[in-house]
């Protein structure tokens, strides 16, 4: 099953949304403006939570209106870059990256600064993994930012770093260095006293890792861990999550079981019509397990569309699992 490659969304959207928080730059205590801009950031992660796509355009063009200094401003392109992602706009994410990179080497070293330059090492990363399937590049993306947070202060920037790179490791398939960071990072959350939310990429990564290596019983651990986190899980962290325990199942040949977490999917997904690109893997794992329960015609309802949707995005790491699923459907 395929599904899974989508996985690194769960971490470029975890380590972005906590990208800005708490710069503290402006001294003299604080202000109207800097309230309303504050207010305005956390609104603009709220609805990135929940890609209320209209509502974060609209913010994040306020938030530069309103921008004190260029910090603030950065924050902002910061997070247009995250929607970039999100809404597959690959060249304004790139123009948006280096922007950030040109401010941050323009200017003298803060501790901010620093925490926006690990962060455009990541969407680097991110950017080469979902637009150009550069594996190599991610992995040199996430080393490079988790050791650029290690001369930090900020030990949640680090915790977000050393998650980004165990996640790197899993997509490259190097899984042992992939757990190892894991089981890192999640240390170092109980150290820091790290909040639930913070955990949700840790123990969702770290149970693929568990069943890419067919140890069930471990990633049984791992997601039932996770699955409790779920009212609090962003919206692409609660799809991980469900494409992981499908994922789990399906290796498992526990097929019906797998196929209700799949519908589930299917129907979280109905109501978020922007996950385009979501809502293709989930039918794509469906049609795939509809095969595997013989149920053919339930198969083919759903294959043309994902073939049609996936040349149309170039997208070539899924063609040829989606041919081999019609050559079984033919057989």
């Amino acid at each position: 099953m395929h599904g899974k490659q989508i996985l690194f969304v769960l971490f470029f959207f975890t380590i972005v949304m906590g990208a800005c928080r708490g710069r503290g730059a402006h001294g003299g205590g604080p202000s109207r403006e800097g309230d309303t801009l504050e207010a305005l950031k956390e609104a603009v992660q709220d609805s990135i939570r929940t890609l209320n796509v209209d509502f974060v355009r609209t913010a994040i063009r306020q938030g530069k209106a309103l921008s004190r200094d260029s910090d603030d401003y950065y924050s902002f392109v910061l997070y247009a870059s995250m929607l970039d992602f999100y809404t597959s706009e690959a060249d304004s994410l790139l123009l948006n990256m280096q922007r950030i990179s040109g401010y941050v080497s323009r200017h003298a070293s803060t501790p901010f600064r620093e925490s926006l330059r690990v962060k455009c090492l990541q969407a680097k990363g991110a950017y080469y993994a979902q637009f150009r399937l550069d594996l190599d590049s991610l992995t040199h993306y996430c080393r490079e930012a988790a050791r650029a947070s290690e001369a930090q202060p900020d030990q949640r920037l680090r915790l977000l770093s050393y998650g980004n790179l165990a996640d790197a490791y899993k997509q490259k398939g190097e899984l042992d260095k992939s757990a190892a960071w894991y089981r890192h990072a999640i240390y170092l959350a109980d150290s820091i006293g790290a909040a639930p939310d913070d955990y949700v990429p840790l123990y969702g990564g770290l149970a693929a890792v568990c069943t890419a290596l067919g140890n069930f019983e471990q990633s049984r651990i791992w997601l039932d861990r996770n699955e409790r986190l779920w009212p609090g899980m962003m919206v692409h962290e609660q799809f991980n999550y469900l494409v992981c325990r499908g994922n789990d199942y399906y290796y498992q040949e526990r097929y019906a079981e797998c196929l209700d977490v799949f519908l589930r999917l299917d129907t979280f997904l109905q109501h978020r019509p922007q996950m385009e690109w979501e809502r293709h893997i989930c039918h794509a794992n469906l049609a795939d397990v509809y095969l595997k329960l013989h149920r053919p015609a339930k198969a083919d309802s759903l294959l043309p569309s994902c073939v049609a949707f996936f040349e149309r995005e170039q997208a070539g790491m899924f063609l040829p699992y989606l041919r081999t699923l019609q050559m079984d459907l033919a057989l």
